[in-house]
């Protein structure tokens, strides 16, 4: 089975945008439904060209247009407005800024069994996987998580409503936000208006940490 390289997608410039904070994103998997040999997700999304990397693939915005969006927001001052007038270059520029893993390291489709899923990642440990990334690769701040919170074990609060609750702040005060997958498929709901349950979620989660350190 073929394994996908992720994580920070560019070492010198990671954390060093606008608020300096560690960002990481959560997926669920790789849209590579041959999946024969390794490959690198960091070198796809840092190499931007049309004939290779991400503007090679048609699709791109699909996941990484809202994603891109979301990002520069949490890390800089910039309105959902001013991002929306990025030209492409602009807009994923912010790449390099961050990391974005997936929590099944192998390939799968572009539309998400999730029973099937469930089972994949539970057969390949992968919880306990993406936590290693995260306390001893990447370290972030902020962790983004999209349609994956609820498979990664982190909370432990059985008072947690998964359906409602958007932040979470863990034992290590890295602030998780609960979110949809940047391409959810969902009636009328829109880039802004995901754009602006993310930041303010964030928001919350700000406050949220700043109390628990009293």
């Amino acid at each position: 089975m073929s394994k996908i390289k992720d994580g920070i997608i560019n070492e010198d410039k990671f954390g060093k945008l606008g608020n300096k904070k560690k960002l990481l994103w959560v997926l669920k998997e790789v849209n590579d439904p041959k999946g024969k040999k390794d490959w690198d997700l960091t070198e796809f999304l840092r190499v931007r060209d049309s004939k290779e990397g991400l503007f090679s693939y048609e699709k791109w915005k699909n996941t990484f247009g809202l994603l891109c969006k979301v990002s520069w927001g949490i890390l800089t001052t910039n309105s959902f407005d001013e991002i929306n007038e990025f030209d492409d270059k602009k807009l994923t520029d912010i790449l390099d800024y961050i990391a974005v893993a997936n929590l099944k390291k192998s390939p799968g489709i572009s539309y998400t069994d999730m029973n099937l899923f469930k089972r994949e990642i539970e057969k390949e440990n992968c919880a306990e996987k993406i936590f290693d990334q995260i306390n001893t690769q990447i370290k972030p701040e902020i962790i983004i998580c999209g349609n994956t919170f609820h498979l990664t074990n982190v909370v432990k609060d059985e008072n947690f409503d998964f359906d409602d609750d958007w932040t979470y702040v863990d034992s290590q005060n890295r602030i998780w936000i609960n979110s949809w997958h940047p391409n959810v498929r969902k009636k009328n709901y829109t880039h802004e208006k995901h754009f602006n349950e993310v930041i303010n979620a964030f928001k919350k989660a700000e406050i949220q940490k700043q109390k628990s350190v009293r």
